[in-house]
């Protein structure tokens, strides 16, 4: 790969320039193209504030029920423990 990177014409520095003046000669182009694409956006989609939103709620949610089923068995299993003691102390 890298010999095929540097089989070129020219180096990487003269293909750029060569580009940009290009771009400038010609009026034929559209240079709206050129323009960055989350000119249109609201700030929060550039920021990407609605994706970190919904990870954050799903995070949240997912943590909240396995705490709750957590909670759950513990408290069976206590119960469970307490009972099988209480029977044994009775039948004593």
């Amino acid at each position: 790969m890298s010999a095929s990177f540097h089989d070129r014409q020219n180096n990487p520095l003269e293909t750029a320039v060569w580009w940009t003046e290009k771009v400038l000669r010609s009026s034929d182009l559209d240079l709206s193209l050129l323009s960055p694409l989350g000119r249109n956006q609201p700030w929060y989609v550039r920021r990407q504030l609605d994706v970190w939103l919904f990870l954050l709620v799903v995070i949240t949610a997912s943590i909240a029920t396995l705490l709750f089923l957590l909670f759950k068995i513990t408290s069976k299993l206590t119960s469970l423990v307490c009972k099988s003691t209480n029977e044994k102390v009775k039948s004593n």
